[in-house]
């Protein structure tokens, strides 16, 4: 395996600049000393390069921070203009700038605002703005926006403005405080900010024109106007207000990364790990993986499970007249997730050997088998399979979930061929619809990108048969994918509910990345998989948002921090991300890399909140949650859905659950579960805190030495899944 410290060898020596002067002219930009000022030295630390060994980066890129006539100024290694700190300069407000270049294209920059004496005490709106000396060619907002939403037909923030006033976005609607990113053809620049206060809060805008202006904003606002449900439109505007008294200080420590760009739309990485380096702070499960198991067991037998149909139906839900009762419709894929359910019941069997287990299961699995229309001919097509689904998604989730079943059969003993073939069938009716260059053109693959949802299970056809047929429709498949990917620089198809720039579309090409890799030992896929993995990143939080007093993510302890968005048009969390823990872990592996297992595990913890014991009391309702259940999705920030869920307040959507106490992050959770060797290591993570957040295994691994370092011994433990 790599040297993973050859990622984390010394950087260049820091060094600090501030400039000092005694002028107390209108001149904001004009740094005074630091006993006049009041300002204390900023500590920036140093940083780790993004892209890993595979990506195939330049020689390091040096960026010269100068300052010239009181203003600083950023200069590439041949001494041409990236970008510049632009003064804030009003009648009542002074300013200090400091700036530390950190290396690696890193520099914390903070700025001290101070109302004048001779002012009377009033209201204020304090800006930082960073202008980058081009026009963007490409931008991301992480969670909100890529590149302005232009094509995104749902109710998302399009463009940068509303007339000819920017956006500005509240501090917990962003998944990174004050995060945006620009791009021109040689240069990248990320900006984000560490909140002091959350009640005055910060809000951020970015304004591409000739030039591209990040910008932060004190305190707290959302204007013009607000998205707050997904199909309604906008909402009124919002600002948060910050008085200031003749003499007040308030200072705003931001951190700006700026980096060459290797690889169009792709270099928001860099902002990715240097936020998440400075943010990152250990997070615990809530449960171990036994109690995840046998709650998610009793959800799926007790809550979930319909007698009279065989199946597990897709949710749970509230009502005064029934009380908590089953909801939803019965999928085998995608939101109900029968068959991974089914399977986890085949695994419990094997593991504890109650027979109910196994009758459940094999009846559930059997329910779908028998809805493949057999009168139809056994020829390659997709047809036969419609009474599964007509969709590429759940097609794809019921293949996986039969050639798994297939496996797990003849450990229980028991004959079902048809699982084998349903499992085949579906790859081979894939097969039969791939063109040339990889792309699946039936009318299950109408929707954006869903058509990846075929890479897994021709993958998991190809370890089963070694058929070289499942193997290339796989590789092609991915190639044809990613290369959309790499055209827009986003994705969408893959949920279901929404036709908007998604998280959830990049999974089966995340998976699919590292089971070639895995396969092949082509290091093409590292690199594909690394893409992947940030895209993903992109929709992670990089914060802890202050739950609302006495909301539901209050209730429950929620910690954003690890956990995912939603979509731009769903601008809620969910644990979704669940699904590419296992890819995760085993690309820190292969890249040597250890964030990214620091990215699995908070996925992990996060998606662990909120799970219901059997006496969870919360959001109005009296009546005690289910065991093993848990909220799709919360509210991170101020918006919800067009129905209001119970207990939810529509004009204060924050901090609220959706009270769908949906079947899939159960039967994710049971999934990788069900691979002992995964359980093993997921049962080694970190399981409290300790006293220097360092927790050592049997291996003596040690997998929180600080902040920044997971340590090398870690990664090199891990062992080889059976995936």
């Amino acid at each position: 395996m790599k040297n993973t410290f050859s990622l984390l060898i010394c950087l260049a020596a820091t060094f600090f600049i501030t400039i000092c002067a005694t002028d107390k002219s209108k001149n904001s930009n004009v740094a005074v000393t630091n006993s006049e000022a009041g300002t204390a030295e900023i500590k920036c630390g140093s940083y780790v390069s993004a892209y890993p060994a595979a990506a195939g980066i330049m020689p390091r890129f040096r960026y010269r921070l100068v300052e010239k006539d009181h203003s600083f100024k950023i200069l590439d290694q041949e001494g041409n203009l990236v970008g510049n700190i632009l003064p804030f300069t009003t009648d009542a407000i002074q300013t200090v700038d400091q700036v530390e270049n950190a290396g690696n294209g890193v520099f914390c920059w903070r700025r001290t605002f101070r109302l004048r004496e001779g002012q009377t005490k009033q209201a204020v709106r304090l800006i930082m703005d960073f202008q980058a000396n081009y026009t963007s060619r490409f931008s991301v907002i992480p969670g909100i926006s890529w590149n302005g939403n232009a094509e995104d037909p749902g109710n998302v923030y399009h463009g940068f403005g509303l007339g000819l006033e920017p956006w500005s976005f509240a501090f917990h609607r962003t998944l990174i405080p004050g995060g945006t990113y620009s791009e021109s053809d040689h240069h990248s620049v990320g900006l984000f900010a560490r909140v002091d206060d959350a009640n005055i809060g910060l809000s951020c805008s970015l304004i591409p024109s000739k030039t591209t202006i990040h910008r932060l904003i004190i305190p707290e606002e959302e204007m013009p106007e607000r998205v707050l449900q997904r199909e309604r439109g906008l909402s009124p505007g919002r600002r948060n207000v910050l008085e200031m008294a003749p003499g007040d200080q308030r200072s705003v420590t931001a951190w700006l990364v700026i980096n060459p760009v290797e690889r169009p739309m792709l270099g928001y990485r860099h902002l990715l790990d240097v936020a998440w380096q400075h943010a990152y702070h250990p997070t615990f499960p809530k449960h171990t993986p036994e109690e995840l198991w046998n709650l998610g067991l009793r959800f799926a037998t007790e809550s979930l499970w319909d007698d009279n149909v065989k199946k597990f139906q897709t949710a749970v839900m509230f009502d005064e007249s029934k009380g908590w009762h089953r909801a939803g419709d019965f999928s085998i894929g995608w939101a109900g997730r029968n068959g991974e359910l089914a399977n986890a019941l085949l695994t419990d069997y094997l593991k504890s050997g109650n027979h109910k287990m196994l009758t459940m299961g094999l009846d559930c699995l059997d329910a779908f088998a028998s809805l493949v229309n057999t009168n139809l001919p056994k020829t390659d097509s997709l047809a036969r399979f419609h009474g599964l689904s007509d969709n590429a998604n759940i097609l794809g989730d019921a293949s996986t979930a039969f050639l798994a079943a297939s496996s797990l059969i003849e450990r229980c003993k028991v004959l079902r061929p048809c699982y084998r073939e349903i499992g085949l069938g579906i790859c081979d009716g894939a097969l039969a619809i791939q063109k040339s260059d990889g792309q699946f053109s039936g009318p299950e693959c109408k929707r954006g990108s869903i058509g990846a949802s075929f890479i897994s299970p021709l993958l998991s056809a190809y370890e089963m048969t070694k058929e070289p047929k499942y193997l290339k429709g796989a590789r092609l498949a991915l190639s044809y994918y990613m290369d959309i990917f790499y055209r827009n620089g986003f994705l969408w198809g893959g949920a279901l509910d929404t036709k908007s720039i998604d998280k959830e579309t990049i999974a089966p090409m995340l998976e699919g990345a590292v089971r070639l890799l895995m396969l092949t030992r082509d290091r093409e896929y590292l690199k594909i998989a690394e893409d992947a993995a940030y895209y993903l990143a992109a929709w992670q939080f990089v914060q802890s948002i202050p739950n609302v007093p006495g909301s539901l993510m209050d209730a429950v302890g929620y910690d954003t921090f690890g956990g995912t968005s939603v979509a731009t048009v769903h601008m809620c969390a969910d644990p979704y991300a669940l699904r590419c823990v296992p890819w995760l872990i085993r690309l820190a592996d292969l890249s040597g890399y250890p964030l990214w297992e620091q990215r699995a595990i908070a996925i992990w913890n996060n998606a662990s909140q909120g799970i219901s014991e059997g006496s969870l009391i919360v959001q109005g309702i009296s009546s005690p949650r289910p065991a093993g259940s848990q909220d799709e999705t919360v509210n991170y920030t101020d918006w919800g859905y067009d129905f209001a869920a119970q207990g939810m307040d529509r004009l204060k959507p924050r901090g609220a659950g959706q009270c769908w106490l949906t079947a899939w992050p159960t039967s994710m959770r049971l999934t990788i579960l069900s691979d002992p060797e995964l359980w093993k290591h997921i049962a080694a993570w970190p399981a409290m805190k300790t006293a220097n957040n360092t927790l050592s295994t049997e291996k003596g691994c040690i997998m929180w030495k600080n902040k920044n370092l997971i340590n090398k011994q870690c990664i090199s433990n891990l062992t080889n899944f059976n995936l």
